[in-house]
């Protein structure tokens, strides 16, 4: 039986997150606002800075799922100004072979259920228009467009969708 295991990532874990991201990186090169060449050059010591954050600056939610022990996917929360009320998902992303399991979900409720516990209003993100399976799931779990397409990455002609999660209905 298969063992699935969603932890926060500690700053002991930085060359565990910098192997996952890099591999995301190749995987899916057209999800990301950077490039497997652009992150690889990085020396350990932004890998490890990325964990910390700065009096006033971030909060966040580094995550990593394991199944049976093997690191399998990632997903990162910020909140980028502790005036903001909404977080930014980031960065999510679950291997080939574990697609399809429920792993993102599993991934994206964590990050949901911690920017509730902030009392925060909102999630956004930015969905690349050229996979219409990620936008459908994002769209299945409530994130709806929020504005206009964005190009994903400086000299690129790929573009991508901002969406916006609302936490809390107004009705209620």
């Amino acid at each position: 039986m298969s063992k699935l295991t969603i932890r926060e990532l500690m700053e002991s874990d930085w060359r565990t997150y910098r192997e996952l991201r890099l591999w995301s990186l190749q995987d899916s090169p057209d999800a990301f606002d950077s490039t497997y060449e652009e992150e690889e050059q990085w020396p350990d010591d932004i890998w490890r800075s990325g964990f910390t954050s700065k009096e006033g600056a971030a909060l966040q939610l580094p995550l990593i799922a394991e199944l049976n022990g093997i690191a399998i996917g990632l997903a990162w929360g910020v909140v980028a100004d502790q005036n903001d009320q909404q977080a930014c998902l980031n960065q999510m992303w679950v291997s080939p072979s574990a697609r399809g399991m429920g792993i993102g979900h599993k991934l994206m409720l964590r990050v949901i259920d911690w920017a509730k516990d902030l009392a925060l209003d909102a999630i956004v993100l930015s969905v690349p228009t050229s996979n219409p399976g990620t936008m459908h799931f994002y769209r299945a779990a409530g994130f709806q467009p929020n504005g206009e397409r964005t190009e994903l990455r400086e000299g690129t002609e790929l573009t991508a969708q901002p969406m916006r999660l609302e936490l809390y209905d107004d009705a209620a």
